[in-house]
């Protein structure tokens, strides 16, 4: 929830005004990402898990770098931009490994 909240707000302006094109791709490519992390983990745990202490390890990364990954958001995203693509790296990392895993 703490990270839609997040990328909810680069759609806000102070001013009352309208959002920009910019805003809203970056609020359209932040929450897709965020979307597609979850519904990756969730299939995996539903129909791979046990709900062991390696589920839940990985569940707790991928929430704990989700969470990093919204504090990039927002008005210095151009500097934030080279975290932003590593954190996710590490995200698509872990899911993998998880799944790789499971799978064997």
């Amino acid at each position: 929830m703490y990270c839609i909240s997040v990328i909810t707000g680069v759609l806000h302006h102070p001013e009352g005004g309208f959002f920009g094109g910019e805003a809203y791709a970056l609020y359209a490519v932040d929450m897709l990402t965020i979307l597609q992390a979850w519904f990756f983990t969730v299939p995996l745990q539903n129909r791979y898990g046990d709900g062991g202490a390696f589920d839940k390890a990985c569940l707790f990364i991928n929430m704990f770098l989700l969470f990093f990954m919204a504090g990039c958001v927002g008005d210095g995203w151009r500097s934030t931009m080279l975290t932003w693509n590593l954190v996710w790296a590490f995200v698509l990392v872990d899911l993998l490994e998880h799944w790789g895993i499971k799978r064997l």
